[in-house]
């Protein structure tokens, strides 16, 4: 058997020349595909910029502060509640808030005062001011009230 030997079903092999005087463009073609191999690149990066790790179960509800634009509020599946100051990616507050999943969270619009509700069917209401000062683990010490009216929503919000 010979290496220039074909068999049934092989595409026929086509001459080509590389000379680049027949071949005027192929520099402008390489260009063109390492560019588009570029924005396909791009297209498929993934968007992770970073974690904020600390919880030890799944995130399910999130809140941004109102007034102060590097302070993200979490409540995770535990009960806990944690707020994050995301430019240096480090959790500044941490609070057992409820027993169960943290369901929901809102802050009011002068950034001072958070609102939670989870699973213990308890809404509470949270100093924000507070927990943005220091990172004690003492629920009391950031609580204000779990009281509500018959509108549904807490005494004073």
């Amino acid at each position: 058997y010979g290496i220039s030997e074909t068999r049934v079903g092989d595409l026929p092999k086509l001459p080509r020349n590389v000379d680049p005087v027949l071949h005027p463009h192929a520099a402008q073609r390489e260009y063109t595909a390492a560019l588009n191999a570029v924005k396909l690149e791009r297209v498929f990066a993934k968007p992770f910029v970073g974690s904020l790790d600390g919880h030890r179960d799944g995130v399910y509800s999130m809140v941004t502060h109102s007034k102060r634009l590097p302070v993200v509020i979490s409540g995770a599946c535990d009960g806990a509640i944690k707020v994050w100051n995301v430019t240096t990616k480090e959790c500044t507050c941490s609070v057992p808030a409820h027993s169960g999943f943290v369901r929901g969270m809102g802050i009011n619009q002068a950034g001072d005062q958070l609102l939670s509700v989870g699973d213990d069917q308890v809404i509470r209401m949270w100093n924000v001011d507070k927990m943005l000062q220091n990172s004690t683990i003492d629920p009391h010490h950031y609580y204000l009230q779990d009281d509500v009216d018959r509108s549904g929503l807490p005494v004073g919000f």
